[in-house]
């Protein structure tokens, strides 16, 4: 393992998180075989393994929990150890068995093709991919589009039984108790991903928070606050914008899910950042997914915690919880995307990049926003990822003409526009020259709009796989428009009759409100204090 290498644990809760989890995985680059790419350290996210015939590899250092009809083809034997189609239950008994086995769902044609010939060179091109695959309309489960292995110990004691009901938050507490987690899946699987790092820099977090999912995270959280201690948690808590199908009912369930999930959560995170496609009008084309699936919505959120935890994986390791986290009442963040950040097939002056950082609008923010934002929006700090723009400035604005001369000015650049445009105290700026890549398995955004084509490198719209991206992390005003809004949601009579009907105790309903309304107060621009550090 490389020198200096600080680790970081990743958990997905739910399925939904899983989604996310798999598009997050497949957008990193570990074809190098000592993990590191440019000036990237995968190993912060992997550790070696090796392959059933003995090749070296790398694995997520990854926790999965979900239920095991969510797992498709995988079943709690990971693919890298174990081939599952040849699994076969010895009893122990030596009587008579009549085994009755669960069907196994197909493998999808894309995982067959990576079985049958590892070698990426071999398969088709992207343009062949994407066509024969049709991944919108063939997924049914994350692992059909997974193209990493797994460690065993990823897919163990968070592996639910199947048809475990986990609707409401509370709900958790039995399932934990019935699955034994705390023996399973933190004394063992856990214990041992951690133990096997150098220096463990903290977890990552992505759960689902619209169901009782939230519930088992703040579970499996508290545990690890007991047993990590202040040990920094970045949590991501995603929602699915997919509401076509909702009852009443199931909105006022998803709103007191979310509401406790964003109690719980918050206090037991270094800093929270909720997550869901933004659903006003402002929303960008590329913000409409081709399809309504989980497969579609959850990618351009994989791509938002990728860029933004970027600077995790570079040599130069930053704080980001720290940085966001000045203010202890201030740990609930706004992630917020640029894309395509600007022309990528022009050169683009050091005013106009300027110029476009300051620009209302060139942010989106991926929150759970119901109301359009009336707010001046502020914040104090933000870590900032840029990818790719430098290569496209002309280089007689560096004074070497090299790509490190350009993104030396381009991140100072970056953190003197955001200073100046949003009265931020603080800005730390990570700045890759590649253009950000999007894997095959993520769905066609951007070649999908005439306006978005425009801007990219190439000019065959099925090869539209890269362009310059700007991400952003930031305590801001934006989050207190969700907070409102969850607030209005909880104090409704039909939300509080709903969960009482469901067995939610009135104390624990009020204690939830009482949270998040205080969340809000915290981040409301009109507030003592407002957002200054």
């Amino acid at each position: 393992m490389n020198q200096g290498t600080r680790e970081l644990l990743t958990l997905q809760i739910g399925p939904y998180a899983n989604y996310v989890g798999t598009h997050f995985w497949n957008a990193q680059d570990i074809d190098a075989p000592d993990g590191t790419t440019g000036i990237l350290n995968h190993n912060v996210l992997f550790q070696a393994g090796e392959t059933q015939k003995g090749e070296g590899t790398l694995t997520p250092r990854l926790i999965v929990v979900d239920a095991k009809e969510n797992l498709g083809y995988l079943s709690s034997a990971a693919t890298l150890y174990h081939d599952q189609e040849q699994d076969e239950i010895t009893p122990a008994w030596s009587g008579n068995v009549n085994a009755i086995r669960q069907p196994r769902a197909p493998k999808h044609a894309y995982i067959h093709d990576l079985d049958v010939d590892e070698q990426q060179d071999t398969l088709p091109t992207v343009a062949q991919q994407t066509a024969v695959y049709n991944f919108e309309q063939t997924v049914h489960a994350w692992p059909d589009y997974l193209r990493l292995y797994l460690h065993p110990k990823s897919l163990g004691g968070g592996v639910l039984p199947r048809n475990t009901r986990l609707d409401w938050f509370h709900q958790a507490s039995d399932v934990w108790q019935q699955t034994d987690a705390l023996d399973t899946l933190l004394d063992d699987e856990l214990r041992w991903f951690a133990e096997g790092c150098d220096h463990l820099q903290g977890f990552q977090v992505m759960t689902d928070v619209l169901n009782g999912y939230g519930g088992y995270a703040s579970k499996l959280l508290s545990e690890l606050r007991d047993e990590y201690g202040k040990t920094p948690m970045l949590v991501f808590g995603v929602s699915s914008p997919k509401e076509a199908e909702q009852t009443d009912m199931a909105r006022h369930r998803r709103a007191v899910n979310a509401g406790s999930s964003v109690a719980a959560l918050s206090s037991l995170a270094t800093t929270y950042v909720p997550l869901c496609i933004p659903t006003d009008s402002r929303r960008p084309s590329y913000m409409l997914p081709p399809h309504p699936s989980h497969y579609a919505t959850s990618a351009l959120l994989a791509m938002g915690i990728d860029a933004v935890t970027m600077n995790l994986r570079t040599t130069n390791l930053s704080d980001i919880a720290a940085l966001i986290n000045q203010r202890e009442i201030n740990n609930i963040a706004s992630l917020d995307i640029a894309l395509p950040f600007l022309a990528s097939g022009q050169h683009q002056s050091w005013e106009a990049v300027a110029e476009t950082l300051a620009r209302p609008g060139t942010f989106t923010p991926l929150l759970p926003k119901y109301v359009p934002s009336v707010r001046s929006v502020s914040y104090a700090h933000a870590s900032v990822f840029c990818s790719g723009q430098p290569s496209v400035l002309p280089m007689s604005t560096s004074a070497r003409g090299d790509v490190s001369g350009n993104i030396d000015a381009l991140n100072g650049l970056i953190r003197h526009s955001l200073v100046r445009a949003s009265q931020c105290l603080d800005v730390n700026v990570a700045c890759l020259p590649e253009l950000y890549r999007f894997p095959v398995t993520f769905p066609n955004l951007l070649a999908r709009h005439q306006t978005l084509c425009k801007s990219l490198k190439n000019a065959d719209p099925p090869d539209a796989r890269q362009d310059a991206l700007v991400a952003r992390l930031h305590a801001s005003t934006e989050v207190a428009d969700t907070l409102e809004d969850l607030c209005a949601r909880l104090r409704s009579t039909a939300s509080r009759s709903t969960a009482a009907a469901f067995g939610v105790d009135r104390d624990d309903y009020d204690e939830t409100l009482q949270a998040v309304v205080g969340a809000w107060e915290a981040y409301r621009s009109d507030t003592a204090d407002g957002m200054e550090a």
